[in-house]
């Protein structure tokens, strides 16, 4: 596992990108997985939670529940729903167990809606390089590098139309940047 010190402040080198050095964060590329995990993680919470509410309600409200109405109660304090059917509550190990559900449940949203409001922002603003052209008749390079930067000034110099094919977003981006016909 990477530190998040490089996955947050890639070391880029000046003048062109290097997929060995550097490497772009964008939120869309772990949107999935973390949401996959977010859901996991309330699911665990819920089958965790559940034989407790069960006890606690015995033990301390002295009423009986089944497993059921304990993850119906879990599930809507986590959602933030909470129709109240087992209230009121009169010890405080379930008023706090409700409390620790609460603050959970807020964090669990805010955290989903976080990475999805994200990852459609990126999305929106991130600029993309063309993937296709309608030039004819031009020289195209399947790598950027000094050699074929000096080569791009002498076609440009003679007008001979060229083009970077780009194997990545970044890169192609940063070419375009760079005034590069590019596409990815």
């Amino acid at each position: 596992m990477r530190p998040l010190r490089e996955i947050f402040y890639p070391q880029k080198e000046i003048g062109f990108y290097d997929k060995q050095q550097a490497r772009y964060f964008r939120v869309a590329d772990y949107t999935k997985w973390l949401l996959v995990r977010i859901l996991g993680l309330a699911i665990l919470w819920v089958l965790l939670l559940t034989p407790v509410v069960v006890f606690f309600m015995r033990a301390f409200e002295g009423r009986e529940i089944s497993f059921g109405q304990a993850a119906v109660f879990i599930v809507q304090t986590l959602t933030t729903t909470g129709y109240g059917e087992l209230l009121p509550f009169h010890s405080f190990a379930m008023s706090a167990l409700s409390i620790l559900l609460m603050i959970s449940g807020v964090f669990l949203i805010f955290m989903t809606a976080g990475t999805l409001m994200a990852s459609l922002v990126e999305n929106r603003i991130t600029p993309r390089a063309p993937t296709r052209t309608k030039m004819t008749d031009h020289v195209v390079f399947t790598a950027f590098n000094e050699i074929v930067a000096r080569t791009i000034i002498l076609l440009e110099h003679h007008n001979i139309p060229y083009l970077v094919a780009a194997e990545e977003q970044p890169e192609a981006v940063g070419l375009l940047r760079r005034g590069v016909h590019t596409i990815c």
